[in-house]
């Protein structure tokens, strides 16, 4: 209620008081107070306290009214602060403005935060809830795995696929658990996960999940398996370089690094099986003869082939034939 409003219904409500309890009883009543004495009619000693009461009001709503046109007042300064305080920010500059009312004091805080430039970084907000938000983000930010699950974010949220990124490189095996959830490759998370099975799962975990293989991911299996990271038989590895992604460059590379892992036997059956499907594993059949020293079979495709080809090997022949023993290495990539 409007203050004006407050003090016109007061007033006549304690006129018609007063005139009602005039009508009723019109006798004089006598206060008397130590040597003090006062004499009233009786409807003016109901009207008094009254009165009293209604003035205590209208003081007690002017005093807030004042109030909440200062507390005005100084969001509207505020506002005019904050917004200048959000230019400075925002084009990098330092800012020292100070707010009258509470309501400012978070945002600005926020905002601050928030600046493209990084100057504020170490600020607390004063709010708590949003501190520890900020807290967390910038510890997912900062490589950490923290527990987001109270706030339900969708999977495509950035803070959560962060979040999913950094467990797979701080949780030992947690790629394991992710690619058992994913049907195919289609996003950062699962290919993050699929890439750390391929560096560092089991082969049995890598087999049982079957996801295509790229070329590059093939090599890497390859490599692992001469460290002795991987087990793999004969047979797995024929089917692993049994792959229409696999370049000759990298029918090459898996030639010359398996030479000196398996048997003669086992690495020939390998690269002639592979060559009879695959046209780009033949130089790395060739180079298999050849350090196996099956001259005669090396010489046999050389003389059934176009002259222009295989033109690596034909110079290692004819430099065998001449008495001299280069590697094979010097001239095979």
């Amino acid at each position: 209620m409007k203050t004006r409003r407050f003090i016109v219904y007061s007033l006549i409500y304690i006129v018609l008081v007063g005139i009602f309890v005039y009508s009723l009883d019109a006798s004089e009543h006598t206060f008397n107070f130590l040597e003090y004495s006062l004499t009233l009619p009786l409807a003016a000693w109901i009207v008094i306290p009254i009165a009293i009461f209604a003035v205590l009001a209208i003081a007690h709503i002017a005093y807030h009214g004042f109030e909440i046109y200062v507390f005005k007042r100084s969001i509207k300064k505020d506002e005019h602060l904050y917004n200048e305080l959000a230019k400075e920010v925002f084009l990098g500059l330092d800012t020292n403005k100070e707010f009258r009312t509470e309501l400012y004091k978070t945002p600005s805080q926020i905002t601050k935060i928030l600046s493209p430039w990084k100057k504020y970084n170490e600020i607390a907000v004063s709010n708590d809830e949003l501190d520890n938000v900020v807290k967390i983000v910038k510890s997912v930010q900062n490589g950490e795995v923290m527990d987001l699950k109270k706030f339900k974010l969708p999977k495509d949220n950035k803070l959560f696929i962060q979040n999913e990124l950094n467990k797979l490189e701080k949780i030992p095996n947690y790629f394991v658990e992710v690619v058992k959830s994913y049907q195919e490759l289609n996003d950062e998370i699962s290919k993050k996960a699929n890439e750390k099975l391929i560096r560092l799962g089991s082969f049995t975990d890598i087999k049982r999940f079957g996801f295509e293989k790229s070329g590059e991911e093939v090599i890497i299996m390859i490599d692992r398996f001469v460290n002795d990271e991987i087990d793999m038989n004969s047979e797995e590895i024929f089917e692993i370089l049994n792959h229409h992604q696999i370049t000759k460059e990298q029918y090459n590379h898996s030639a010359i690094v398996l030479k000196d892992k398996l048997t003669p036997d086992t690495l020939m059956g390998i690269f002639e099986r592979l060559k009879s499907s695959h046209q780009d594993a033949e130089e790395a059949y060739l180079y298999v003869l050849f350090e196996l020293q099956m001259i005669e079979r090396v010489r046999e495709i050389l003389e059934n082939s176009d002259p222009y080809e295989y033109q690596n090997f034909r110079i290692l022949l004819y430099l065998r034939e001449n008495g001299r023993m280069v590697p094979a290495n010097m001239l095979f990539r």
